[in-house]
């Protein structure tokens, strides 16, 4: 069977690129397209996928992000057809369920957040993947039948790190001498998002007034776009920041900081997956995916900027272990087998 997998974003160039092999020792050929935003397309280059490009950053504003999905969807309909039509669609995209719609095929769409926006799947008439911690009744609510429903046990993560096998060392810019001081990963909101608040915003611009004249701590930050990068000009430093200005392998990140502190949802979950001490800061609405890490210890949540006092940041605890289940890739796999629209036995 001919399968499709798009990849919009780098978080999704983590968890949805190893579906790729694994389809592929299962018989079948797989097509994937990415849009050239931030480093998705350096990800999927060091992972060895190959792609075809189309679409870039839609922009800020949402007629920008509205007219860019349109566009991005008219385009992924052109190249799959070109390439000649897959039976089933892989994804997060809006872009791609809205192209898998009028190609007349099936869409599977992850989900790990509820409050994203879902109507557009929805209209879409796609199936929602989502780790089995959120309810099947959240889906229901909003409109989507329970025959669209793929809950899965375990997380994202597992699917991340599947088959991980720590390799080198830490990057020798992340580097430093002695333990005197602490590294602290700043992941900022997604600013530029559907669910971005000013409450993150105002949490991020709390957390740096309160690590900037720390002179036992450095802050390294993982921006999202430039204009993240210049609000650390607004700041005197006693220690200067490192800006990540190229893709860094996660194992290798989490190896060099003693924290991670991220506005939104995958960097957070992926450090408390691999057992680095990792603090949230998003402002939004609380998902059931965070609620639950929290629940066993694995991540803390910030919401009120005089929390950040409570912080003892020369002495992080470690978080409890995240319950793992290290088959989810093949469950999963076999799992969307049996929801396509034919077997890879009667392609």
């Amino acid at each position: 069977m001919r399968l499709w997998i798009d990849i919009d974003n780098p978080p999704q160039a983590r968890y949805l690129s190893p579906l790729v092999p694994v389809f592929r020792r299962r018989g079948h050929e797989v097509f994937v397209t990415a849009r050239n935003n931030q480093i998705t397309h350096e990800l999927l280059s060091q992972s060895g996928i190959r792609f075809v490009s189309v679409g870039s950053a839609f922009g800020p504003t949402l007629p920008q992000k509205l007219i860019g999905v349109l566009r991005r969807a008219g385009s992924l309909r052109r190249r799959v057809r070109q390439a000649g039509n897959a039976k089933c669609l892989v994804a997060s995209s809006r872009s791609s369920a809205l192209a898998a719609r009028s190609l007349g095929i099936p869409a599977f769409i992850f989900c790990d957040y509820e409050h994203v926006e879902l109507a557009s799947y929805r209209l879409a008439g796609a199936h929602l993947i989502f780790p089995d911690v959120i309810h099947p009744d959240v889906f229901v609510s909003k409109g989507f039948s329970e025959d669209h429903l793929l809950p899965f046990h375990g997380l994202k993560e597992d699917l991340t790190f599947a088959g991980l096998q720590p390799r080198g060392v830490p990057p020798p810019e992340l580097s430093l001498e002695g333990d005197e001081i602490f590294q602290v990963l700043i992941r900022p909101p997604a600013d530029e998002s559907h669910y971005a608040n000013r409450r993150s915003r105002d949490l991020l611009t709390a957390l740096l007034d309160h690590l900037a004249s720390r002179s036992d701590v450095r802050v390294v930050l993982s921006p999202r776009n430039p204009r993240q990068v210049s609000q650390l000009a607004t700041h005197r430093w006693a220690q200067e920041p490192v800006v990540l200005r190229r893709a860094v392998p996660t194992e290798h990140l989490f190896a060099a900081v003693d924290w991670v502190i991220c506005g939104g949802g995958t960097m957070l979950r992926e450090a408390a997956y691999l057992g680095v001490p990792a603090i949230g800061i998003f402002g939004g609405k609380p998902g059931s995916v965070d609620a639950y890490l929290t629940k066993v210890g694995a991540i803390r949540m910030v919401t009120l900027a005089e929390q950040l006092d409570d912080i003892d940041w020369r002495g992080p605890v470690a978080p409890q272990p995240v319950p793992r289940n290290p088959d989810l890739i093949d469950e999963l796999s076999r799992a969307l087998e049996m929801r396509m629209p034919e077997s890879p036995e009667s392609d």
